[in-house]
């Protein structure tokens, strides 16, 4: 898979100079969310994260989260979307997930952690 050519990137581009979404007052296009998205692919490719990796998205829906959001939906992971504050922190084990990025910390960035296996159903 060549990260610019899949389907959801491309299909994003597609709606070119179109509001995708506004935040804090500004506007982000299609075409710009689609760049971000190749963006966080690459950033999720660097960081090992394979398809069916569980990864948690902590803060609010701003044009970054919602890029990583779709990224990481279109290259199969699991995706947990964190309220900003410390009580998401329950659900971080909870959900066996492996890379925290975390738009809501004093210094955003991402946190990796050992892949755990998931429960298996009795």
């Amino acid at each position: 898979m060549t990260l610019a050519r899949h389907w959801l990137v491309d299909r994003l581009s597609g709606f070119a100079s179109h509001e995708a979404v506004v935040h804090r007052d500004r506007s982000t296009t299609y075409e710009q969310l689609s760049g971000r998205c190749e963006a966080w692919l690459r950033v999720l490719a660097r960081a090992g994260l394979a398809p069916g990796s569980v990864v948690a998205i902590r803060g609010e829906f701003s044009p970054g989260t919602c890029a990583l959001f779709l990224a990481a939906l279109s290259q199969h992971s699991v995706v947990a979307t964190l309220p900003p504050g410390e009580e998401a922190n329950q659900y971080l084990d909870q959900a066996h997930v492996e890379a925290l990025f975390d738009f809501a910390a004093r210094t955003p960035g991402l946190s990796t952690g050992e892949r755990r296996p998931h429960p298996r159903p009795s």
